[in-house]
């Protein structure tokens, strides 16, 4: 038996490159969770067991040694690629798609980790959302003023709140791992398939040299 020498592995070789080429790993998300201390001063809805957390989403991690002229040194993140960001305080949330007003300065160390950041977001139901660690100054608070009404002599009603002074809370950063997008691995799979085409074609014996 002679091995098929006309097999097209050069055929071959050109899907499995093309599809490793384009089998790029897609963006992996990069989180940076930000979890207060419980509130120590509450009214109306909140509780002392309820505390602002912030989830905030990238591309790419925050650079290194980020900072701005703004209060204590912080740059605002809006801007940067792929950013998102929920915020919860135990009684309400507010996202980037409900956001009617959203602040979000931070600066980073050498390190890259969150050091100082002013974060505070607005809906328009009138809650507030806040976590502030610039300079000498930390607060987190949640803030419900959409309880008060108009009767035309002023607003009247409640504003519900709950705060925690003197006390940063902390940052966690976590990064997953990339994965191959859906038409990469497809990409892969025909040069797979190419692969296995010529290898199965060069053992089948040329019937004109039986």
């Amino acid at each position: 038996m002679r091995v098929n020498a006309s097999v097209p592995n050069f055929a071959a070789a050109i899907c499995f490159v093309v599809g490793s080429f384009f089998a790029t790993a897609a963006s992996s998300a990069v989180t940076y969770t930000y979890t207060g201390p419980n509130f120590d001063t509450v009214s109306g809805i909140y509780t002392t067991s309820d505390n602002v957390t912030v989830i905030l989403e990238f591309d790419d991690p925050l650079p290194v040694n980020l900072s701005g002229v703004f209060s204590g040194g912080t740059e605002s993140v809006i801007g940067f690629a792929g950013f998102s960001f929920v915020a919860s305080d135990g009684q309400q949330s507010i996202d980037s798609s409900t956001a009617t007003s959203q602040e979000m300065l931070l600066s980073t160390n050498g390190a890259g980790e969150i050091d100082f950041w002013r974060i505070r977001v607005e809906n328009a139901s009138s809650f507030e959302i806040g976590t502030f660690n610039v300079s000498d100054f930390n607060l987190c608070f949640g803030f419900d003023s959409g309880r008060q009404s108009d009767n035309n002599e002023g607003m009247v009603g409640s504003i519900f709140s709950g705060n925690c002074d003197s006390r940063a809370g902390a940052w966690i950063f976590a990064q997953s791992d990339a994965v191959p997008e859906p038409s990469n691995m497809l990409l892969i799979s025909i040069g797979m398939i190419g692969i296995w085409a010529a290898r199965r074609r060069l053992l089948i014996p040329d019937s004109r040299l039986a």
